[in-house]
């Protein structure tokens, strides 16, 4: 073995002193680095996604499975969706899009148990500051149009700020970081407002609004005690919703006055009459759906109306723009209260883990859940295959399901190692003696 020399005594040369590279970062980084390029790679990109997720189940393998059966629960909803194939009007399109759902939430679920919930926070923002760059150089950026970036809808470029606005923000709430990460993070989302006016998107805007009020609420609540920050969230709560049916009757003035500001029709043309159309699905498979993923098929005649009369592109994609809504339809009510119960139940988990403990990643853990439930009456971002949000979703669940590990203490071998290294601890100095 090769030796090192300090102070005439022989010390074992341990390279990963100088380096260690820890295997599952690496991987998690690669997938969802992958994932998030899909829109310039498609089907390249999610390949990729599973080679690097199976490469880093594989890696401690005994560890991959302990930890899927020990959450089990969070596979019944794609078991579920894989089971819709045997009701689905399309079945082939259901087995495949359910077997892509229940790869990727396996991969999310063996994610959260090998990657610590910090560690995946920062891998999240480097990826979706790449993204956004990507999308500033190389994307759509037609004056006096929406942006779009690399994407083929300007919500999903506007999403993609968004997550890159919370991220920056939940670093400037954890009096611990870095002062140098801060001034980053800063620097970054100052030109957010800016990006998010161009996109146009004026759901995402106002999806940002609840996150940024519960960060303010729980900056000045910084001092409180964990029991007085609950019953403060349980009055708060409370009075946003008789707020909520105060303003009920002013609520539509207001949304409208917002959606003229970025050129939309305030009555939101289509969308009443796409809901009556998904309501009447519903009623025909109230429980189980017509099966999963299996509307909005090339081929399925009302698809196929409802893309000619929108103007959509066949098989260009498209949905009722209601998450509830539109997964009844395909999943049923039973699918919804499925999903319903994981979302929600996460959103409660997380919100109970960041009042114990408050750290930047529960900070923004909580900002993200709350962004995508208010999204949720808007729009359709879970659950399905190679989605980035699902997955997200499915790791915050892991993470807020997971007691809180003290920090390890140095193994001996760690101790002896220092020892060697830097020589043994000082002897402490004798007591003076007592004068007589």
């Amino acid at each position: 073995m090769t030796t090192t020399h300090r102070e005439g005594r022989r010390v074992p040369y341990d390279p990963g002193i100088i380096l260690r590279i820890n295997i599952p970062i690496v991987l998690t980084f690669l997938c969802l680095a992958a994932l998030m390029l899909e829109p310039l790679f498609t089907s390249a990109a999610a390949l990729a996604f599973l080679i690097f997720g199976a490469f880093l189940m594989l890696h401690r393998t005994k560890l991959s499975l302990t930890t899927l059966n020990k959450h089990w629960f969070l596979l019944i909803l794609p078991v579920y969706c894989l089971l819709s194939v045997f009701w689905s009007q399309y079945p082939a399109v259901s087995a495949r899009q359910g077997f892509q759902l229940a790869l990727s939430l396996i991969i999310a679920i063996v994610i959260a148990s090998r990657v610590p919930a910090r560690n995946l926070f920062f891998i999240l923002f480097v990826c979706n500051v790449m993204v956004l760059g990507l999308c500033l150089l190389f994307g759509a950026r037609p004056s006096g149009a929406a942006w779009q970036g690399i994407f083929a809808s300007k919500n999903a470029f506007a999403t993609v700020i968004a997550m890159v606005f919370l991220f920056s923000l939940a670093m400037l709430y954890e009096k611990r970081m870095k002062l140098t990460l801060k001034i980053v993070a800063l620097g970054i989302m100052s030109i957010c407002p800016f990006l998010l006016l161009k996109a146009q998107s004026a759901g995402v805007i106002m999806g940002l609004v609840p996150p940024v009020l519960l960060m303010v609420l729980f900056q000045m609540t910084r001092g409180w005690k964990p029991v007085q920050r609950i019953a403060m969230l349980t009055f708060g709560t409370w009075a946003a919703i008789v707020a909520g049916l105060a303003l009920a009757p002013y609520f539509s003035d207001i949304f409208a006055s917002v959606l003229r500001h970025f050129g939309k029709d305030p009555t939101l043309t289509g969308r009443t009459e796409l809901w009556d159309i998904a309501f009447a699905h519903i009623a025909e498979h109230p429980l189980l759906g017509i099966g999963y993923r299996a509307y909005w098929v090339v081929g399925n005649p009302d698809a196929e109306a409802l893309w000619l009369k929108f103007g959509v592109k066949s098989g260009g994609g498209f949905h009722f723009h209601n998450l509830y809504i539109s997964n009844a339809v395909e999943i049923g009510l039973i699918g919804v209260a499925i999903q319903s119960i994981i979302l929600y139940g996460t959103f409660i988990a997380a919100i109970h883990k960041l009042i114990m403990t408050p750290s930047t990643e529960k900070m923004f853990f909580v900002m993200f859940l709350l962004f995508i439930i208010y999204r949720s009456f808007g729009e359709v971002q879970l659950f399905f295959g190679f989605s980035d949000v699902s997955i997200l979703i499915y790791a915050i669940c892991v993470y807020s399901l997971k007691k809180e590990q003290p920090e390890p203490r140095p193994s001996s071998r760690t101790r002896r190692t220092r020892r060697a290294v830097h020589g043994p601890a000082p002897a402490a100095a004798p007591e003076p003696e007592a004068s007589a």
